[in-house]
């Protein structure tokens, strides 16, 4: 994940890189073990963090196309998502 810095540049934010960091690989890779889907709480579990950093990569892949969310009462399921994401569609010729 990239912010601004001061000068107008990108900045990369450690931990949430844009191209994908470990801990979004080892989500997605749970999660592709999973296709009924999880819950913040067993993917947490699964990758080693704790639920607010796991719900901090999970807000970030769902937003990028990377998963999908279910809300089923007070739980949100997570699941890999069947489309392609919205940056690798091939660029649109004028």
């Amino acid at each position: 994940m990239a912010t601004r810095s001061p000068d107008g540049g990108d900045q990369e934010i450690p931990g949430m890189g844009g191209s994908g960091t470990d801990e979004e690989a080892r989500i997605r890779e749970v999660l592709r073990e999973q296709p009924l889907g999880m819950n913040i709480k067993e993917i947490a579990g699964a990758v080693g963090l704790s639920r607010n950093s796991a719900a901090k990569y999970l807000d970030v892949l769902a937003a990028t196309g990377h998963l999908e969310v279910r809300q089923i009462g007070n739980a949100k399921l997570y699941y890999l998502s069947r489309r392609v994401p919205a940056r690798k569609h091939p660029p649109a010729h004028p």
